[in-house]
C-alpha cells in the first residue's frame, strides 16, 4: 500500500481501529509517537494524509496544520464532543476536518478512504 496515514494517536484502542480500518480502506497507517515525529514525517514526502487525536493537550494545532498544508496534505482531528473548545481551536488553527471522537469512530473506514483519496 503506497497512501500513508500517519496518526498522532496514544490510545492504543483507537490506534488499533485506525490500522485496521485503514487496511479496509486501502490504506496504510503509521503512528507517529510525537508532535515532532509527525511533522518530522510530514517533511518527508511520503505522507498523504495526518489524524490528530485532540485528547493531547499540548499540541500546537496552529503549527501542524501549517506544516500540513505546506506540504499539500489534509489534516484531520478529532476529540470529546464535550470539549467544544478544543474542536473548535482545531478548527480555528486550520484543521480542515474535525470530529466528535463518536462519529470519527464510528465512520472511520469512510473518514480515512476521503482522506487518502483527497
Amino acid at each position: 500500500m503506497s497512501v500513508r496515514i500517519v496518526a498522532l494517536v496514544p490510545d492504543l484502542m483507537v490506534a488499533v481501529r485506525l490500522r485496521e480500518a485503514g487496511k479496509r480502506a486501502g490504506t496504510r497507517v503509521d503512528l507517529a509517537e510525537s508532535e515532532e515525529e509527525l511533522l518530522q514525517r510530514l517533511q518527508s514526502g511520503e505522507v498523504t494524509a495526518i489524524v490528530l487525536d485532540l485528547g493531547v493537550l499540548a499540541l500546537d494545532l496552529r503549527a501542524i496544520a501549517t506544516a500540513a498544508h505546506e506540504h499539500g496534505v489534509p489534516a484531520l482531528a478529532f476529540g470529546p464532543h464535550v470539549d467544544r473548545a478544543r474542536l473548535k481551536a482545531a478548527r480555528e488553527a486550520g484543521i480542515e476536518q474535525v470530529y466528535a471522537r463518536g462519529k470519527f469512530l464510528r465512520d472511520l473506514a469512510a473518514i480515512l478512504r476521503g482522506a487518502a483519496s483527497a
